[in-house]
């Protein structure tokens, strides 16, 4: 009995930690849009030498690069199907116009960036809580049915 409540008490606070990932990814994507415009207003960087850079800041804890066909990629595994859908559309986007295009781009991503990462804090604000009292009553609940 004591394990169901425990068992049912983790995936809680499991679920709690994976909302708590996606507000990091979001405020990830908005570190990657500032670093971007910063570099893009000094120097012109191709895509390539932005991840690059990218892969090495220390700044960026949820969003990881990798290297496939000599092209390097944005990836996040706790990332949900909206921020994945940006994530694609930002690599897709980025170094396919002018610099002025790409300017306004990555300021457009960053305040669409903005906007994901408080509603990702808000539902983390009024469902972190939630999810580990369920768990536990869900538990003590199907303990209680057990007896």
């Amino acid at each position: 009995m004591i394990l169901l409540v425990t068992a049912t008490t983790l995936s809680g606070i499991i679920s709690t930690y994976k909302l708590k990932k996606r507000v990091v990814v979001a405020g990830d994507l908005i570190t990657v849009c500032e670093f971007c415009l910063i570099e893009m207003r000094y120097s012109v960087p191709t895509q390539q030498e932005l991840f690059r850079i990218l892969e090495n800041c220390d700044c960026i804890r949820d969003l990881n690069f990798f290297e496939e066909n000599g092209r390097i990629f944005i990836s996040s595994y706790f990332a949900d199907d909206e921020e994945k859908e940006m994530i694609n559309q930002f690599q897709e986007t980025l170094g396919t116009t002018d610099i002025q295009g790409q300017l306004s781009f990555l300021e457009y991503f960053k305040s669409k960036s903005v906007k994901l990462l408080s509603e990702k804090e808000e539902k983390y604000k009024k469902f972190s809580k939630l999810y580990i009292a369920f768990g536990a009553f869900g538990g003590c609940a199907a303990a209680l049915m057990l007896l």
